[in-house]
């Protein structure tokens, strides 16, 4: 008779991991793509924040305008000469 039961439980344990075993799986996969999407967002945030500080540089700071205007357009100021070297 106990070797009925002992048998019992360990179908019922059986039946209970076949059928609660992919739900658990789904739930693992679903936590490590929640995490790899945090990681994500806090490093879109940090850009974010740099972007904003450089938008800020460049709308308030004249001589990073003037640098830039220098590096990139090959502006000078007037009365300057501006020799290329190749």
């Amino acid at each position: 008779m106990r070797y009925k039961r002992i048998f019992f439980y360990l179908f019922l344990l059986l039946i209970l991991g076949w059928i609660y075993t992919p739900g658990f799986l789904k739930l693992r996969k679903y936590a490590l793509l929640l995490h790899q999407d945090e990681r994500e967002i806090e490093e879109l945030k940090r850009k974010n924040k740099e972007l904003k500080k450089e938008i800020h540089l460049l709308e308030n700071d004249p001589f990073i305008i003037e640098k830039l205007g220098r590096e990139e357009l090959g502006l000078a100021k007037e009365g300057e000469i501006v020799y290329k070297i190749r």
